[in-house]
């Protein structure tokens, strides 16, 4: 989400914006669904924070690229955690179209988040 993305730009430590995946997740399971949406939000949440994480950390990546990434991964996570609990690996045949819609929705929240992190920057 792009919360998370700017979070973890623009605060001083990576906890901290871990914190704020972690409420934006446990929040939206209260208000909208339960354990099943809980469950796949925070394995699509906590792959793509990882990896953005690492990202931000250790390369010279933009944001619009790292982000393209956690988008990927967090789909990569949904899914294997959905074919899991369905015990059907036939799920997996949908990793090809959730990569590159991942990739795109990721590089559109970079977009994004790169804009907001900008203007928050120069005030």
């Amino acid at each position: 989400a792009i919360v998370t993305l700017v979070a973890l730009r623009i605060l001083p430590r990576t906890r901290d914006a871990a914190a704020v995946l972690l409420l934006r997740i446990i929040l939206s399971a209260f208000l909208g669904g339960g354990f099943a949406p809980l469950l796949y939000s925070m394995a699509g949440g906590l792959a793509s924070f990882a990896a953005m994480a690492l990202l931000l950390r250790r390369t010279q990546l933009s944001l619009v690229g790292i982000s393209a990434v956690g988008g990927l991964l967090h789909n990569m996570a949904q899914l294997l955690v959905a074919a899991a609990v369905m015990e059907s690996s036939a799920l997996l045949l949908y990793a090809p179209l959730l990569s590159v819609v991942g990739i795109l929705t990721g590089t559109s929240i970079g977009i994004l988040a790169q804009s907001i992190v900008k203007k928050i920057n120069t005030r």
